[in-house]
């Protein structure tokens, strides 16, 4: 009887274990299925440039560009008349992510890659903080490149935008493009034509300009006679890493074209983008 009893006992283990390993299976599939979405949410590749604005009301304002291969790091404190919400498009550059400090941190402004290091581990350690478009790991890896740049790579530099300059946005852009220049776009040389099929005039010139700005080789701006709902982009030959980064910054459909014409991109402006906040 005891023997009955043991050999039970042992056999409903076995069951147990089994379960147990299931389950355990289960949740690993799980979590792993959730890791590797957690890393595709990422935008820093650790790899390019990555626009960052960091900013606190009633502080400060720095847009922040990590550029991993050109091993620099740029920083532009702004003042004066500023709306974070249409900064990038004051600026002519991209926004990438944003972090908003809350009440934490001190740091104002930030004036070196030690106050930049600060702010970024106090968001990691301390949560001081609300983000747009950047993950924890993001912030993880973007202190890492702060702590590690060589302080003879860094940039600083301000800008008012208050300051009723002659020629203020051909001043502004000469600074941009000394600070934000996408390294990786600037050494591909890919052709990018801009056609504004929106029916509203300057549409185009805008675009040319952010892109020109991170490095972007624009050869034509021209205005379509037909109106085009929404925008898309269209390219010859590989996706480069130029198409990606405009896909990325736009958000536009992109499709491959059959023959070069006169760019390897072409970028059509439609009535979607007349409100954007981009350019």
């Amino acid at each position: 009887m005891r023997r009955k009893k043991t050999q039970q006992t042992k056999s409903n283990l076995k069951i147990a274990l089994g379960f147990f390993i299931v389950v355990f299976f289960f949740i690993l599939v799980a979590l792993t299925f959730r890791f590797v979405s957690f890393l595709k949410t990422s935008v820093f590749d650790g790899a390019h440039s990555l626009n960052v604005l960091i900013h606190k009301d009633g502080s400060f304002t720095s847009v922040v560009s990590f550029s991993p291969d050109a091993q620099t790091l740029s920083m532009l404190d702004v003042s004066g008349n500023v709306d974070e919400n249409s900064l990038g498009k004051t600026l002519g550059i991209p926004i990438d992510g944003e972090i908003k400090l809350l009440s934490i941190n001190d740091i104002s402004p930030i004036r070196e890659e030690q106050d930049l290091e600060k702010v970024l581990g106090d968001y990691m350690f301390k949560f001081d903080g609300l983000f747009l478009n950047l993950t924890i790991l993001d912030i993880g890896k973007l202190w890492f490149y702060t702590k590690n740049v060589s302080p003879a790579l860094v940039n600083v530099k301000n800008i008012n935008l208050s300051k009723p300059d002659a020629g203020k946005e051909l001043v502004i852009d000469k600074l941009m493009s000394d600070l934000f220049n996408d390294k990786s776009i600037s050494d591909e040389k890919v052709s990018i034509q801009i056609i504004n099929a929106t029916g509203v005039s300057g549409l185009g010139n805008r675009l040319a300009r952010l892109l020109s700005n991170i490095g972007g080789n624009v050869v034509a701006v021209d205005t379509s006679d037909n109106v085009l709902s929404i925008s898309e982009i269209s390219y010859f030959g590989d996706r480069s890493y130029t198409l990606q980064r405009l896909v990325k910054i736009l958000g536009y459909k992109e499709t491959k074209k059959e023959d070069s014409g006169i760019s390897d991109i072409v970028i059509k402006i439609g009535k979607d983008s007349i409100s954007s906040n981009i350019f």
